[in-house]
């Protein structure tokens, strides 16, 4: 792999900025040109510091105004203080951003974005026959930019107060049309979909408008520690570290959350915090993330494909994203499209193969899911780099099966006294092996708050094994993920599963055995959909001391919740799997699983402690 170049910064002198208090005082014009100057002053300043070998630089509490980034590159051993700054970053323009840094600091920043990365309003009609609502956009908020390349905006809508989001499946709307001065019609099947309390005058909305600008993020760098970092808005990821890198970075006291005072319904565009090719998973510690229209917390590497086999009988392997494997590396290989496994090898040789690019592979994956699979797609191939491989020992393969590979998907993730909650999606998506999530509050959450699930739609992986889920308490997710008419992949709470599969829309589920040691321990959940805890597709479970209260919250969403209708066709049920799975308000539901383990659980409400359905093998709970 591409070895970091790091400069290594000599021991130097602190700068400090003033910036007036005044300002606060003078007209908004006069404010937002002053603190543009004090931006500039300060990135001015931040490399005349850099240059003259500095080992710290400390920026005065003020409001700083950016259109482009503050960025740390090449260097070891700094600190970067902000002593509770306020960074103000444009759409597109920037954000902080560390490159090909090691053992660097950076604490005590509030960063924010101008104008917001997404618009809201209030709702003033619903016409249920047309589908549509009727809004006034909040005084201050755009519309949206017909030039943009985003042509439909993701919505969350809320009650009058703003304060709790709506069980409305995950929704998205093309761009507002004006009606009459300062009202707009908006459009989907889903704002008129029978629910336990339908949309209505007064409610309040948010439409996301990603612009990629604000935020925090971490490329190609190594144990970085960061500290006391508040982003009120962004317009992509609000932290983010990638790069294939050394990672093992950590996070404390760190907030994704809505700018106090400000009366906006959201905070982040995209993700809260996004993990992706790290070579060890980051630690989260006593940090907040909530108000984010996708999950705000998802680590991950990518899972690639076996595309052909030459004549000498290497193989031609390419995932998104960029190489994530090399010469010593053992991969895992899976069946396409369930992911059944094949076992594992190491790899001897390890060569680019350019002929093959991204758009020809892309190309011949949709020619493959069309004639085989109608009901799947896969998402593109940025940054494939292919290479010719061989193994040390001989593998069954055959095209497009799935090559997974460790070395890059944040092996060892650490997630410990956290609080995720008012999340528009997932709280946490995890995939990297040997992770713990210990000690973390789940509330309010759109679909499940916990899921250990590769992804075959985005090729996300690898496939998790040795996770650890300790001492968590789950309090009211999934209330967005089941209607009266369709649900989606995430609806427990705590839930593992592999969305490999034959379909996406609705879930059809498989029997494969593609995760292994996963262990829910001291657990406690607090009015789920459905089942409190859903285990799927692993072996070597082990449930303990998990304590689940009222499950089947959703019950009037009988027909969607019936597990039968998510099972291949063919599949013969005995009578006591299919009553399991048409009514599945158990604590704890089992389905296909082996060797599943555990005393001490406990629940109120519900049909029970243990429900078993299709494909369950060696299970004994207690």
């Amino acid at each position: 792999m591409r070895r970091m170049n790091l400069a290594t910064i000599g021991l130097g002198l602190i700068i400090t900025v003033f910036i007036q208090a005044s300002w606060l005082n003078e007209s908004g014009q006069d404010q937002r040109a002053k603190e543009y100057h004090a931006g500039q002053k300060l990135l001015t300043d931040l490399k005349a510091a850099i240059d003259s070998g500095a080992k710290a630089f400390r920026i005065p509490k003020a409001i700083y105004r950016l259109d482009t980034n503050l960025e740390l590159r090449g260097l070891n051993d700094f600190v970067l203080d902000g002593q509770g700054a306020t960074l103000v970053f444009e759409p597109g323009g920037g954000k902080v951003i560390l490159r090909e840094c090691r053992n660097c600091s950076v604490k005590g920043l509030v960063l924010d974005l101008d104008p917001l990365p997404f618009t809201q309003g209030t709702i003033l009609s619903v016409d249920s026959a047309a589908k549509t609502a009727e809004i006034r956009i909040d005084t201050g908020y755009s519309a949206g930019d017909k030039k943009a390349k985003v042509k439909e905006y993701r919505c969350a809508f809320f009650d009058p107060s703003g304060e709790r989001e709506l069980e409305v499946l995950d929704t998205s709307t093309p761009l507002p049309v004006e009606v009459s001065p300062g009202i707009y019609r908006i459009s989907s099947p889903r704002i008129s979909e029978p629910m336990s309390r339908n949309i209505k005058p007064g409610d309040r909305v948010a439409l996301s408008m990603p612009s990629g600008g604000g935020g925090f993020q971490l490329s190609g760098c190594g144990g970085i520690k960061v500290e006391d970092v508040t982003v009120y808005a962004a317009g992509g990821f609000a932290f983010i570290e990638n790069g294939f890198a050394e990672g093992g970075h950590t996070y404390e006291r760190c907030r994704v959350v809505r700018r106090p005072g400000s009366g906006r319904l959201m905070a982040g565009a995209s993700d809260g915090f996004h993990s992706i090719t790290q070579h060890k998973g980051p630690t989260l510690r006593d940090c907040e993330i909530s108000h984010c229209f996708d999950d705000l917390v998802n680590i991950h590497g990518f899972v690639s494909l076996a595309m052909e086999q030459t004549e000498k009988g290497a193989w031609i392997i390419a995932g998104p994203g960029g190489q994530d494997f090399s010469k010593g590396s053992v991969v895992r290989f899976f069946r396409s499209p369930n992911a059944e496994p094949l076992g594992e090898a190491k790899i001897t040789e390890c060569q680019p193969y350019p002929a093959l690019t991204s758009t020809k592979i892309e190309n011949r994956i949709k020619e493959h899911l069309k004639k085989e699979y109608k009901g799947l797609r896969m998402r593109n191939f940025f940054d494939a780099q292919p290479c010719r491989v061989r193994f040390d020992r001989e593998v069954r393969l055959t095209p497009f099966d799935f090559v997974s590979c460790p070395d890059f998907g944040g092996t060892g993730a650490v997630i410990e006294d956290c609080y995720f909650h008012d999340g528009h999606v997932r709280g946490i998506l995890i995939k990297s092996a040997g992770s713990v999530v210990a000690r973390c509050r789940f509330e309010r959450l759109a679909r499940s708050g916990l899921v250990i699930a590769p992804e075959i739609y985005w090729l996300e992986g690898p496939f998790p094994k040795d996770i650890r889920i300790l001492e968590n308490t789950f309090t009211d997710c999934g209330f967005g993920s089941v209607a009266r008419h369709e649900k989606h992949w995430e609806f427990a709470p705590l839930m593992v599963v592999s969305a490999f599969t034959e379909r996406l829309f609705p879930p059809l589920f498989s029997n494969a055995l593609n995760m292994e040691r996963i262990e829910c321990i001291g657990n406690r959940i607090i009015r789920a959909p459905g089942p409190g805890i859903l285990i799927m597709n692993a072996t070597e479970v082990k449930l303990e001391k998990n304590n689940i209260i009222a499950p089947g919250s959703k019950s009037e969403c009988a027909e969607t919740l019936d597990l039968t209708r998510n099972i291949p066709s063919g599949v013969v049920l005995t009578d006591a799997e299919r009553d399991a799975m048409q009514k599945p308000y158990f604590g704890i539901f089992l389905m296909s699983v082996s060797k599943v383990s555990g005393t001490g659980n406990r629940v109120e409400g519900g049909r029970g402690l243990v429900g078993k359905g299709w494909s369950v093998v060696d299970a004994d709970l207690h």
